[in-house]
């Protein structure tokens, strides 16, 4: 994945985030469900791979929507449901 053995360090110990697209490549090598991966939810294995052609569409691009991200995935599973209905409501 051209990873720097750092940046995994840090993932392992919660001090950084991995990218949407390492997540997406991390979870066709592993050959797992990318929802499962994120946050736990779903079937463990991938209904489908995802290819590296298919990736990118998974990929975030902007800094915002980074940011918008990587905060989402620091929050409680219930604080995740919360923003989750405030969003289905627009």
């Amino acid at each position: 994945m051209k990873v720097s053995r750092g940046a995994c360090g840090h993932w392992e110990r919660d001090k950084a985030l991995p990218s949407t697209k390492h997540l997406t490549e991390l979870a066709s090598i592993l050959h797992v469900n990318l929802e499962w991966l994120i946050n736990g939810k779903g079937g463990m294995q991938a209904s489908h791979q995802i290819s590296e052609q298919h990736a990118s569409a998974y990929a975030i691009q902007d800094d915002e929507t980074r940011e918008v991200a990587q905060r989402y995935y620091r929050l409680s599973k219930r604080k995740r449901q919360i923003i989750l209905a405030l969003l289905r409501e627009f």
